[in-house]
């Protein structure tokens, strides 16, 4: 990938030694916040493990933090929570000015650091109550993917803010699910915030089968294993979404991974629906296509006339 050779690269090491080189001879409380977020999240992007480096900026960061406005706040924390390295004195610190705040962060700011917080297992019900209250207060301003973002965080932090949960769900119409740019992303999110949080609205689960069921071919294996694993988690049968399903597993078989079959069929199992059709498919396997059984056909007849051939060729009294 363009990523991992650019870190191959002599010239991009160099320079991520000299900015870290920097950032630990630097004072703390000299680096500009916006400089320490851009740091963080760059890193990040370009997939760096660097863990001294990261501590680097965990400190500065920690110890300037008030300063922070939400978009460096959210940047630094998703920086820290997605690569790995959730300084627990940082989060704790930032967690306290989120508090302080949060009626400043935009959506996709307040998507991004509840996401970062569940992710760093560093779970402040009062942080996520607050963040709650602000998101029911202003949800006309929330995209889907904000939306499903914002469960999804509140799910994996075990906190499934109910009064949230079920106002999300009213807005979640098909229309506006079928509208946002990442459909596949958003409505798998959804549904494993849901079914994770164990909050069961049968009215959001039908938006998103309908949803996803017209565009599965859009849908990446693992987003169509969760989105069934989901469905059979939170009990909620759809019939028509698991016989598309179906359909689309044999179709695409050979992008499935072993792990992502076997947690299809365990769904369908699970919500009684026949795996007879999912027994035939395995990796590699594709769906019966005509094409494929006229050229088998062929081949076979093409061997049969040849050995026909060969026989009648034998030379007489040579056994046949």
């Amino acid at each position: 990938s363009r990523k991992g050779n650019l870190r191959k690269d002599s010239r991009f090491r160099l320079l991520t030694r000299r900015l870290h080189d920097v950032v630990v001879s630097t004072n703390l409380g000299s680096l500009k916040p916006q400089d320490l977020s851009n740091i963080a999240w760059a890193l990040t992007r370009l997939g760096v493990v660097d863990g001294p480096f990261f501590s680097a900026l965990a400190e500065h960061s920690a110890f300037t933090i008030q300063s922070f406005e939400p978009v460096n706040l959210s940047m630094t924390l998703w920086a820290f929570a997605r690569s790995g390295y959730a300084d627990r004195n940082l989060f704790l610190a930032a967690a306290a000015v989120v508090k302080q705040k949060v009626r400043d962060f935009e959506p996709q700011q307040l998507a991004n650091t509840s996401w970062a917080m569940s992710k760093s297992g560093l779970v402040d019900k009062d942080f996520f109550e607050a963040i709650a209250r602000l998101a029911l207060s202003k949800l006309e301003e929330f995209e889907p993917m904000n939306c499903s973002m914002l469960l999804y965080s509140f799910a994996l932090a075990q906190f499934p803010h109910k009064e949230l949960f079920e106002a999300v769900g009213k807005r979640s119409s098909v229309r506006a699910l079928s509208a946002s740019s990442s459909m596949p992303h958003v409505v798998t999110n959804m549904a494993l915030a849901y079914a994770e949080a164990g909050v069961h609205q049968n009215q959001i689960f039908a938006s998103i089968a309908e949803v996803a069921g017209k565009r599965l071919q859009d849908f990446r294996p693992q987003q169509i294993a969760s989105l069934a694993s989901s469905f059979a988690t939170a009990g909620v049968q759809n019939a028509r979404l698991f016989h598309q399903i179906g359909r689309c597993l044999a179709k695409r078989s050979a992008e499935f991974r072993p792990n992502e079959l076997e947690d299809v069929c365990q769904a369908f199992d699970k919500l009684g629906y026949s795996t007879d059709s999912l027994q035939k498919v395995g990796p590699g396997s594709k769906e019966d296509d005509p094409s494929t059984w006229r050229l088998l056909l062929f081949l076979t007849m093409t061997i049969l006339m040849l050995l026909v051939s060969a026989l009648l060729a034998l030379p007489e009294g040579h056994p046949k």
